[in-house]
């Protein structure tokens, strides 16, 4: 079996930056992702309005520009904001991903990690692959979190949708119970609502009676929830972080706490950490 010398789990924009950067350093590098599509919160949870990068020549700047170029990748700007289409944002890594000759394996969930072996479940069954080291670039720790004495809990969880057919009038229907929200170029607006907090497997059940009840409401006024991701946002924190040699994870690199909207910025500063460093 291939030994890699790192083992990236997640095709987010930090696990993309993180791939990307060790390829160009040399490396052999695999990419491991739970979902069967790179993108992150973009694509997964809607996660879609995001600022954008600050330094030149970065791979963050490199990404957000394919997006840009794509006929339909950025479908609305406000200041620096701007909200990126979750298929473009899909397409457009995937694509740089095959560019760049990087081993992908995706639809995977990690089983048990050791020193430098990896166990992964995916649908042809248990899978093994040994690493020099291993880059956790997961929202939820992933492989970090299986680490000896490792605690973390749910700081906050999310739900995004994209609405469409309401109008401007009735807008404050949504707008008085959501967080945020952001009017694309083709009046559909999405909306950003933060739910309580509960335990990991009510979170998906919370968020569909949040939708249900949206939706009733939108149906009074002839408008319809559009687009609902693939799982709500869930951000972690960690309570004991611990330690390994070989082990790394992409937060405790960086740091620093960026919001929802940071994606593109908290790649900046994964790629200049992992160059100061010598990683």
């Amino acid at each position: 079996m291939k030994k890699y010398d790192y083992i990236v789990f997640g095709a987010n924009l930090y696990g993309l930056t993180a791939a990307l950067y060790l390829k160009k350093q040399g490396a052999s590098i695999l990419l491991l992702n739970y979902y069967g599509f790179p993108g992150g919160s973009i694509s997964e949870s809607l996660n879609c309005v995001q600022r954008s990068p600050v330094t030149p020549y970065t791979t963050a700047e490199m990404i957000f520009n394919r997006i840009d170029e794509d006929i339909d990748g950025i479908q609305g700007r406000e200041g620096q904001l701007a909200f990126l289409n979750p298929e473009s944002v899909k397409y457009t890594v995937q694509r740089i991903l095959v560019e760049a000759q990087i081993d992908l394996l995706f639809h995977v969930n990690p089983v048990s990690l050791a020193e430098k072996e990896i166990i992964l479940l995916g649908r042809e069954g248990y899978i093994t692959y040994n690493a020099e080291h291993f880059i956790d670039c997961s929202e939820n720790y992933a492989l970090y979190s299986m680490l000896p004495d490792v605690q973390k809990e749910i700081s906050g969880i999310f739900l995004n949708l994209i609405i469409s057919g309401l109008k401007p009038e009735n807008e404050g229907i949504i707008s008085e119970i959501s967080t945020r929200k952001f009017v694309l170029n083709n009046n559909r607006i999405w909306y950003n609502f933060q739910l309580q907090n509960t335990e990991l497997n009510g979170i998906e059940n919370m968020a569909q009676l949040k939708i249900n009840s949206i939706s009733e409401e939108l149906m009074k006024y002839s408008a319809r929830i559009q687009i609902v991701p693939a799982r709500s946002q869930v951000r972690f924190k960690l309570i004991n972080p611990g330690s390994a040699n070989n082990i790394y994870y992409s937060d405790l690199i960086i740091n620093h706490e960026y919001f929802l909207d940071e994606d593109f910025l908290k790649a900046e500063q994964l790629e200049h950490c992992l160059n100061d460093r010598g990683i």
